[in-house]
């Protein structure tokens, strides 16, 4: 049987062991996935132990995603990029870090068929989410970019990492009182915040009259499927797109990679979907 996690701090609502574990079992896959508590002073004795081979993948997330690539042998271009992995496959006796939240965030603009080209691209948070999203947001041609966090100078070290990759577009950093002219009717919104995540669902990163019919309101939370933001947005107009698509994506992406196997393609996704909101309400 092949072992899997998902290593960070909290981990405890992951719904990635639920995710998982279902589709190993729908395509009779041997395998099972759990949750490793695993925090900052702690990563580097648990990379040791997980280089006897006993866990044949691992998902990361916070406050890991850029820690951990220190700890590793060899980094994917994506990965090697955004300074940030949520995706370790151990093979031959290597720990390979990938990054899949790109690949997920760029499938869920593809499914919802939105184009973010000449558009005013607003994103909440700096963290390493907020990276991979900013990346994928860069390649779409955006008009600009507005960095938007509670502490100034972890935006600015984002906006200094994105000029250094791609320097043609407006990038600029706000607070949120500076930012209020900015959200204007076109904009597209991306949280990339944990505030609205469950258990504290009923927090928002944004005061409701800043959210307008025309806007596009995308939130990286999953859990709840609608948050509070999405909710707001979504009585004022906006078109609101839940985080639930981008972490099904990202996952189905990290399973491509551990069995080198298009297992993304076998999967009914609508099924999934249905499954984990179903659990999430159990949960709530």
């Amino acid at each position: 049987m092949k072992r899997f996690a998902i290593i960070g701090n909290p981990v405890a609502h992951s719904l990635s062991p639920d995710l998982h574990n279902w589709v190993f079992q729908r395509l009779s896959i041997d395998a099972e996935y759990r949750r490793q508590p695993v925090t900052v002073n702690e990563i580097k004795d648990f990379v040791l132990r997980l280089r006897q081979g006993k866990l044949r993948g691992l998902n990361v997330t916070l406050p890991l995603k850029q820690l951990v690539t220190t700890e590793l042998d060899w980094l994917e271009f994506e990965a090697e990029k955004l300074g940030a992995v949520n995706c370790i496959l151990w093979q031959d006796g290597k720990l390979k870090g990938y990054n899949t939240d790109i690949i997920g965030f760029r499938k869920t603009l593809m499914e919802a068929k939105i184009n973010l080209a000449q558009r005013t691209c607003i994103l909440l948070g700096a963290g390493g989410v907020a990276r991979s999203v900013l990346a994928a947001v860069m390649d779409a041609d955006p008009a600009r970019i507005v960095i938007i966090n509670r502490t100034p100078s972890h935006a600015y070290n984002l906006v200094n990492w994105a000029m250094a990759i791609n320097n043609a577009i407006e990038i600029t950093t706000a607070t949120l009182m500076e930012a209020e002219s900015v959200f204007t009717s076109d904009a597209v919104i991306i949280n990339c915040t944990p505030v609205g995540m469950y258990p504290k669902v009923d927090t928002s990163p944004l005061p409701e009259h800043y959210l307008q019919q025309g806007q596009i309101l995308i939130d990286t939370i999953y859990t709840p499927p609608l948050t509070r933001c999405l909710a707001l947005g979504k009585n004022r107009g906006a078109q609101v797109i839940g985080g639930l698509d981008m972490f099904i994506e990202q996952a189905l992406a990290s399973l491509d990679i551990w069995f080198d196997r298009r297992i993304s393609d076998e999967v009914q996704r609508t099924e999934l979907k249905n499954y984990l909101i179903e659990i999430t309400n159990q949960r709530s």
